[in-house]
């Protein structure tokens, strides 16, 4: 089946870090609306190269340039209907690859005003650059990671199609819209990350 206004698309962006290790970061994206009468094959292009591309722009210079692009993979969750992988060309353009641990990196969430349904993202790991003396993001990487947060509270457009960063459950119902993000001044752990494991 077409997809639709109305869909909510789960894409999971996919990074190799020296080549090897994966990072994957998973958002569910709400399809506000369609420019035109677009194939599906059009609309995750859009997605993957224009609307991921404006979304992490202000992130990628804090991402070291041992992290490359994989893949991303599409899942409709209102239809429930896998699409074919496209590539990420979403690199790491730190100037240094020392990255920090792998576990230890940026942390946004998207709040709802409910209680327990808010939407997390762990970043690929940054550049250790991006950490001051006493621990905290550099005033910098804390502007790039407010920045990559609040671009998620609005309307994300595209060639083709025009979606919103969503909380919702895992079926793709009860479609929240976040109302406001939080960024911790410091890295923060993501204890039970494991390479290969969505964020």
């Amino acid at each position: 089946m077409a997809i639709e206004t109305g869909d909510v698309i789960r894409t999971a962006i996919h990074w190799l870090i020296n080549g090897t290790d994966e990072i994957v970061n998973v958002h569910p994206f709400y399809v506000n609306s369609l420019i035109g009468t677009p194939s599906d094959a059009e609309i995750l292009d859009d997605i993957a190269n224009t609307i991921l591309g404006d979304f992490y722009y202000a992130v990628l210079a804090g991402m070291s340039d041992n992290i490359a692009g994989h893949i991303i993979d599409f899942f409709n969750l209102t239809k429930n209907e896998t699409y074919s992988p496209l590539d990420n060309p979403l690199d790491g353009t730190g100037a240094a690859a020392d990255t920090l641990s792998h576990q230890v990196t940026g942390l946004v969430c998207w709040n709802t005003g409910f209680p327990h349904r808010q939407g997390r993202c762990y970043l690929p790991p940054f550049t250790e650059t991006g950490v001051d003396d006493n621990g905290f993001w550099t005033s910098g990487y804390l502007g790039s990671l407010t920045d990559f947060a609040e671009y998620a509270l609005d309307v994300m457009t595209g060639d083709v199609c025009t979606v919103h960063r969503v909380v919702c459950h895992a079926d793709g119902s009860s479609v929240l819209y976040p109302s406001a993000a939080t960024v911790p001044t410091a890295p923060r752990t993501q204890r039970r990350r494991t390479i290969g494991r969505g964020s």
